[in-house]
């Protein structure tokens, strides 16, 4: 594949024979965000960060004025793809958002425009890099 850069100073085309974002990286970051692929997950994600707190799946189906089975399907791809931790806590559910993930959509988009580390992990992969637990503590003892 031939990619093309222009030159800031010249306004030239520059080309090139090896892209800088490989196949598998590339598939590595589409895999990472296609949990984000949806209006209401984006939703449930601003609720939670607007919020500051970890949420009952309750607040957020308030929140959205959504059904619960919505809520919670969507929340369960947000699960899987890393953005969302969620916890159980007698019959409620605790959700907190990963905020590492959001915050690498900047790298991620310098990787994706050449100005970058193209090797930066995407958010499907950050497993347990953010402490969920000690946020989810805290709301918990306040629900209980």
């Amino acid at each position: 594949m031939t990619t093309i850069r222009k030159t800031r100073s010249l306004g030239q085309a520059q080309y090139s024979k090896d892209p800088a974002l490989d196949r598998a990286t590339a598939e590595s970051y589409a895999a990472a965000y296609q949990c984000l692929a949806d209006a209401t997950r984006i939703q449930l994600l601003n609720y939670l960060a607007q919020a500051r707190r970890p949420m009952t799946v309750g607040e957020i189906v308030e929140a959205g004025n959504l059904a619960q089975s919505t809520v919670s399907h969507h929340l369960r791809i947000l699960r899987e793809g890393g953005f969302v931790r969620v916890q159980r806590r007698g019959t409620s559910s605790l959700v907190v958002l990963n905020e590492t993930c959001l915050e690498r959509f900047p790298a991620t988009a310098a990787a994706i425009l050449g100005q970058g580390d193209p090797y930066v992990v995407g958010c499907g992969q950050c497993g347990d890099d953010f402490d969920a637990n000690a946020q989810l503590e805290v709301a918990a003892s306040h629900i209980e």
